[in-house]
This record gives C-alpha cells, sequence and structure tokens, in this order.
C-alpha cells in the first residue's frame, strides 16, 4: 500500500493525503478506495453533487475520498475529515451496523453535542435513529450537520458481511426536489451494493 502524505484536488488545492492521517493501513484500504472511486464519479455524474467516501478506522469515522460537485455552490468534504457518527449520513450509515459496544465507542470518543438546531444528540433519539437506518438501508443527514445541507448515505460491507464503509452525495437543500429526495437513496444504495458486491467478488 503506499500512502500519499500530500495531494491537490481538481481544483489545484492542497490537502493531506491519508498517509499523513493514518497511522497503519486500513484492511483492503486501496482496493475499496479504487472500486468505490468509479462508483462516486458515475453518482457525481448522474445527480451533479458531491459524492464522498468514508471508512470505519477503529474508534472513528474518517473520509476517505471526495469527488467535489462542479457546481460553484455545493456540499464540501475533505479527505481526512472525521465524521459524526450521530449525524452525517456516512457517520450513521457505519455506526448503526457496529454492534453496541463499538457504536457507543463511536459515539463517547467523537462526543454527541449540537452542531445546529437540528442535530439529534438524545441516546434514545439516536438508537431509534440507527434502528431505522439498519430497516431502510441508509441514513439521512437533513441540516444535522450544516445549515442548508442534505445528504444520504449508504452501507458498504466486507466479503464477511461487516460494514467498514460508506458511500454518500451530499446537496445543498435548496437544489433538492421532491424528485431527487425520493431517488437520492435508491441512487446511493445501488451505489453502495455495487461497491459491496465488487468488493465480495475479488
Amino acid at each position: 500500500e503506499t500512502w500519499v502524505y500530500v495531494s491537490r484536488d481538481d481544483s489545484k488545492n492542497y490537502q493531506l493525503g491519508l498517509g499523513a492521517l493514518v497511522a497503519g493501513p486500513q484492511a483492503n484500504l486501496s482496493g475499496l478506495r479504487k472500486i468505490g472511486s468509479r462508483f462516486c464519479r458515475d453518482l457525481r455524474s448522474e445527480c451533479g453533487e458531491t459524492a464522498t467516501l468514508a471508512c470505519l478506522f477503529g474508534d472513528y469515522i474518517r473520509v476517505v475520498d471526495v469527488f467535489e460537485s462542479p457546481q460553484n455552490i455545493r456540499m464540501s468534504n475533505y479527505v481526512g475529515r472525521i465524521l459524526q457518527p450521530f449525524a452525517s449520513s456516512l457517520g450513521k450509515a457505519i455506526a448503526a451496523f457496529q454492534d453496541e459496544a463499538s457504536t457507543q465507542r463511536l459515539l463517547d470518543v467523537y462526543g454527541v453535542y449540537r452542531l445546529t438546531k437540528h442535530t439529534v444528540v438524545d441516546q434514545l433519539a439516536i438508537q431509534s435513529e440507527f434502528a431505522a437506518v439498519r430497516e431502510q438501508g441508509y441514513a439521512k443527514d437533513d441540516e444535522e450537520t450544516v445549515e442548508g445541507g442534505y445528504c444520504i448515505g449508504a452501507p458498504i460491507y466486507t466479503p464477511e458481511n461487516n460494514v467498514i464503509a460508506a458511500i454518500s452525495v451530499s446537496s445543498p437543500k435548496f437544489r433538492v426536489t421532491p424528485k431527487l429526495m425520493e431517488k437520492l437513496p435508491i441512487m446511493v444504495k445501488e451505489a453502495a451494493a455495487g461497491i459491496t458486491a465488487e468488493l465480495k467478488a475479488k
């Protein structure tokens, strides 16, 4: 595995690479990123919004790839960002599928606090939302991390059926029409299922 310490994005902006952020390589991370990048690009092309891939690293969840929307007003992300397991769609899509002790550790390590007026901070409500995520197969961030932001994330499974990653699409909420709100979960779940299938086929 080759670790990049500094990289440049499509806009020529410098950012820290995973080599500067991770002490040791996550199992199969390179394979996940190689497969996931294709699905992220397809999602971005299909809906014109930012697509992101995140991965579980022990007791925190981190962004590992971002494919920014080409639109001037967009929801951005960055490689290396540690995600809220209780508010971001990627965080919820991963945290909801861990065992009880691991989920609680993710919450304890990050800390649970209000980011916007829409953030859910009650422990019972968070657990109830995790149950809903498991049932419907995707997570939603409706202005919970950023005012005016909307995001759908879905879990990615290893060949051993563990959830170690997730993929998402993020958009300014003013561009999320009722039709797109209906389509996004389907699109993101299909992308996550596609990545899962390729990981299991390796």
